[in-house]
């Protein structure tokens, strides 16, 4: 009988253990990660957006396109002038406890300019205060020049010194701690994938009124026409749930002739001209495309771009792609043209072999 008892005991006892520690475990887990809410237009429409602005410059596009099939093009004009600004904007409430007194959130978004902006002020990503319409973070750009504030007070935490290129995608992170209290709230900002706002401590809320975030055109009014493309706006717990994908979809682009290079043979580029391929709507903006996607016939091309930084002094590997023998790969009768290389992305102007 005592060897019963006992063994029971011992039982109970590796049973309370294992429950503890079991518990131990959960406890110590990091929160899951969650998507709260996407405003990534794959809807193919804009219902993800409550209220979103109908004027004839909004339309949904399927290139270029940050992820998936759709993103949202505003060609914006002074018609969509509001006292002092042209306002055609997209907002994201949050839903409860979204922007709440302690809340932790993670927001991400994707704009992408096909020419760069005028030198008058522009916003491109803000949040807001509800009823006291007050900000409490934007991002702000003129010309290719952006910045990152926070206003509770005013405090300039980054400043991004042609970071705004045309004819590229760039992402916007911020991770928040809402807060009235400057020793509780804090915000960390990634742009293109780099920390540019290290964890840093602030009050991110005003009052007691929610916050909101607001995208799309909004500038000093100007006579100038302009267009914002954005795509993959994400609410979530993680940074991970909030950072597309590396590889966006290629698109065509304009850009001026006087920025492209044209390939001359094995030793370098000859500046200033185009080769005609039909026009200048045949350059392809290729950023970074996967081995074995729609631009398989350009990936050995862009991985030369993506070891080293143009210019190169010698072009011996792309003179390699332009007669199709890359790395053993015959590509389909295609020569390569052109090509224009802008940060961490590629344009590239091809033809038929004669």
């Amino acid at each position: 009988m005592h060897s019963k008892f006992l063994q029971r005991t011992v039982s109970r006892q590796t049973l309370g253990v294992v429950v503890i520690t079991a518990l131990a475990l959960l406890w110590a887990a990091p929160a899951p990660a969650e998507v709260i809410w996407q405003g990534d237009f794959e809807t193919g429409t804009t219902e993800q957006w409550k209220g979103a602005p109908k004027f004839d410059g909004v339309k949904l596009v399927t290139e270029p396109v940050r992820e998936g099939k759709y993103a949202l093009r505003i060609d914006g004009t002074n018609a969509a002038k509001r006292g002092a600004n042209d306002r055609i904007e997209f907002q994201h409430q949050p839903k409860p406890p979204g922007t709440a007194e302690g809340t932790e959130r993670y927001f991400g978004w994707s704009i992408y300019l096909p020419r760069k902006f005028t030198d008058t002020s522009h916003t491109v990503g803000y949040f807001e205060t509800r009823n006291s319409w007050s900000r409490l973070l934007a991002f702000e750009a003129r010309g290719e020049d952006i910045k990152f504030s926070t206003r509770v007070p005013y405090r300039l935490h980054w400043t991004g010194k042609g970071k705004l290129t045309p004819g590229r995608w760039h992402d916007f992170v911020v991770h928040v701690l809402w807060s009235r209290d400057p020793a509780k709230g804090f915000i960390e900002v990634w742009f293109d994938g780099e920390k540019v706002v290290p964890l840093t401590k602030t009050a991110t809320l005003l009052d007691e009124n929610v916050a909101f975030f607001q995208i799309g055109l909004f500038r000093e009014t100007s006579e100038t026409p302009e267009t914002i493309i954005f795509d993959h706006v994400v609410e979530a717990t993680t940074l991970e749930e909030v950072i597309p994908s590396a590889t966006p979809k290629s698109c065509d682009c304009r850009v001026p002739a006087s920025s492209l290079q044209r390939c001359r043979d094995a030793d370098g580029f000859e500046t200033g001209h185009r080769h005609q391929v039909g026009g200048i709507d045949d350059l392809r903006f290729v950023p970074l495309p996967a081995a074995g996607g729609e631009n398989e016939w350009l990936q050995f091309a862009v991985a030369i771009v993506e070891q080293s930084a143009l210019p190169l002094p010698r072009l011996r590997h792309l003179a390699l792609v332009e007669r199709g023998q890359m790395q053993g790969h015959r590509l389909p009768d295609m020569v390569l043209r052109a090509i224009q290389i802008h940060g961490h992305n590629a344009g590239f102007a091809a033809g038929q072999a004669a």
